[in-house]
Formats: structure tokens, sequence, C-alpha cells
């Protein structure tokens, strides 16, 4: 049960701090998002353009658009920090 509940606290905090991320790179370092928009926009474009079937296709145009993958990308590292940070927390505590 306590790996169920540190999973889920673990998702939704990756998730905030995934927001939070995107917000103050908008805010302070709007070039540099910028550049993180226009590679998003590049791998959902690449992603679209596969050979895959219409059926599939339509899927995909429609659930893959530039701002979820950026947004997904901001999750993604505060996942690795969230992880690293556990992982130094364990061992300092002898886990």
């Amino acid at each position: 049960m306590g790996s169920v509940v540190s999973s889920t606290v673990n998702i939704f905090l990756s998730i905030i701090l995934g927001a939070i991320s995107v917000a103050y790179v908008a805010v302070e370092h709007a070039p540099i998002l910028k550049v993180l928009q226009t590679g998003a926009t590049q791998v959902a474009t690449y992603i679209k353009s596969t050979n895959i079937p219409d059926e599939y296709n339509v899927w995909v145009g429609i659930l893959i658009n530039d701002n979820q993958i950026l947004f997904l990308f901001f999750v993604i590292l505060a996942r690795i920090v969230l992880a690293s940070i556990t992982a130094l927390g364990k061992r300092a505590m002898g886990y």
C-alpha cells in the first residue's frame, strides 16, 4: 500500500513541478522556451508524418500536439529530479 501511495504522490508532484517549470521558463527564460517549442513542433511533425495507417494517424493528429510534447518534456525532467532526490534521501538514511 505504501508503494502505491508513494507512486501516486510522485506522479502528481511531477505534474505540478512540470507545470511550475514551464511557467518559470516562460517568464524568466522566454528565448529558451521558444527553442523548446520549436523542437516540440518538429517532434510532433515527425510523429505525424510517419507512414502509419490512416486509421491510426487520425488519432495521432488529434492526441499529439507540440504543447503536449513540451509539457511532457518538463514532466519527465521533474520525474528525474524527484527520483534523484529520493535516491539521495534513501542513501543518506541508509536504505
